[in-house]
């Protein structure tokens, strides 16, 4: 995760030892209800319509498109994948538990043929079942907590809709379900999936290892919440609780293989991860429109301790979110990537207390009414749709995530040596035009830092996109030409030149020069 990411930093973790021979620990094949997470139950009260920016669950919407994919042998795929993975049968419960079911209540495979109907009438479709699937809301309570459906095209073509609740799933755990749905589908050997631990046996040693850490880091945090800085506190149109249906847009942009290799090595020339560089600019763009030196980061970690080889390839939620002081402005680039990275292994020491418990408690001294809504996802260093993705389930196309509660969503991620950087935002919330405004000073800057090793050790510009600058300095273009001689001078021009115009008007009188 982080930890790998940030590379030369020193974090402190302290080891957990392994289940011993003699230690049983559950499973969730027993059949018990077990906790959630912080985070799970988080997601979960978050996608109640009572909430505010709730009535949807916090899920990915993707779509591939590719050829030849068939329906039967998708389906059978599916079905072994399944079978393999014991959270894709979990169910969810308003009282803060998860509970295994012996019967998946995936419904199968739908198909969708548009084969033989018009362009206009095919086009029309697809764009409604995008609009259908793309912010649903799984029926978790009852253990659907995904789906997958194929439209099949004309001359062989198809596409795959995908759709995973995050309850069950992080985001290394989409690239473990894409490679293994690839390999069911080419009927390629798999290891065989664990049977004597799964998510339920790693939380119960997870909390009976690390009771001791939680409260150093709980009493830790409660010593610095009054310090923290404000969550960004960026222009509203409508305040959270008036939205009633949330609809989430997204905006992408790319650099290609030779533009990121630049950045990483600029990152890496002045002693900071791509991923810290990336999430200083995010800040400083953040804190350029809410007016704030430093703030209150949501930084998404995907926290698997190494207490069981089973863990690397479990398809379950190791999410924690970490609540991570910035600083955005008032030195060069370096130097804030540096001291934010710095604050990242302080805060990140102390993350056994999870963020969610953070925002809670903020939540309580009222300085923090909408938690920290803004929020970082760094994905680097391992695929998030696997890399040969495209061989068989087709290309990344389309695709939407969502979470209750949160205004923009960041995530970095790489897919053939490229990176992709992405917003997905609730556009309602803002002034019209705001995040298309700031998604592209961001991504300017980006550039600006790939094309100018010097951009890194020089302080951030003011952070106009170009285009309004260009636009401001036409406005403010009013200079002219200052004419020659005394103010009265051109008086008497005028008087040589019109001695009978007027030159005075005064009620009903009128003077000549």
């Amino acid at each position: 995760g982080w930890l790998k990411r940030l590379g030369s930093v020193a974090v402190q973790i302290n080891i957990v030892e392994p289940v011993g021979k003699d230690e049983t620990l559950p499973l969730m094949t027993d059949g018990q209800p077990f906790a959630l997470t912080s985070v799970q139950h988080a997601y979960l009260v978050g996608r109640s319509s009572e909430q505010p920016l709730g009535g949807v669950g916090c899920h990915l919407y993707q779509e591939f498109d590719g050829h030849g994919l068939t329906p039967q042998v998708l389906e059978a795929a599916i079905y072994r994948l399944i079978e393999r993975h014991p959270m894709l049968k979990a169910r969810f419960f308003a009282d803060g538990r998860q509970q295994w079911q012996a019967r998946s209540a995936w419904p199968g495979l739908k198909v969708h043929d548009l084969r033989d109907i018009n362009e206009a009438f095919r086009q029309q479709s697809l764009m409604n079942l995008r609009d259908q699937l793309g912010h649903r809301r799984l029926d978790v309570e009852n253990g659907e907590t995904f789906d997958f459906q194929l439209c099949l095209l004309p001359n062989g073509q198809n596409r795959l809709f995908v759709n995973i609740d995050l309850l069950v799933a992080d985001a290394a755990s989409f690239n473990q379900l894409f490679e293994e749905l690839i390999a069911l589908i080419e009927d390629r050997p798999l290891p065989p999936s664990p049977i004597d631990y799964d998510f339920c046996s790693y939380l119960t040693q997870v909390k009976r290892n690390d009771q001791a850490r939680i409260e150093q880091a709980r009493a830790w945090w409660l010593t610095r919440l009054d310090d923290l800085p404000l969550a960004p506190i960026l222009p509203l149109a409508q305040d959270p609780e008036r939205i009633e249906k949330v609809r989430i847009s997204r905006r992408r942009d790319q650099l290609d293989t030779a533009q990121w290799q630049a950045f990483k090595e600029h990152a890496g020339a002045v002693g900071v991860t791509p991923t810290m560089a990336l999430a200083t600019l995010f800040s400083a763009v953040l804190g350029r429109w809410s007016g704030q030196q430093a703030l209150l980061l949501n930084l998404t970690l995907f926290d698997r301790q190494p207490l069981n080889p089973a863990v690397a390839s479990m398809i379950a939620d190791f999410t924690n979110i970490l609540a991570l002081p910035v600083i955005c402005y008032g030195q060069s680039f370096a130097e804030l990537a540096r001291a934010n990275q710095q604050s990242f292994a302080e805060v990140h020491e102390h993350s056994a207390w999870s963020g969610v418990e953070v925002l809670r408690e903020l939540k309580k001294r009222q300085r923090h009414p909408h938690g920290a809504p803004l929020v970082f996802t760094s994905n680097l260093g391992r695929p998030l749709f696997g890399e040969a993705a495209e061989n068989k389930l087709g290309a990344p196309g389309w695709g939407i995530s969502q979470t209750p509660q949160v205004w923009i969503d960041h995530l970095a991620f790489e897919h053939q040596g490229r990176i992709y950087l992405q917003w997905d935002s609730n556009d309602q919330l803002f002034p019209e035009g705001l995040t298309d405004t700031l998604f592209d000073v961001y991504f300017e800057q980006v550039l600006a830092l790939v094309a100018n090793p010097a951009h890194w050790s020089s302080p951030l510009s003011d952070l106009m996109p170009f285009a309004q600058r260009a636009v401001r300095e036409q406005v403010n273009a009013t200079g002219q030409a200052i004419p020659d001689g005394l103010l009265h001078d051109a008086i008497f021009i005028q008087a040589e030149r019109a001695p009978q115009a007027t030159a005075v008007i005064q009620d009903q009188r009128r003077l000549s020069f």
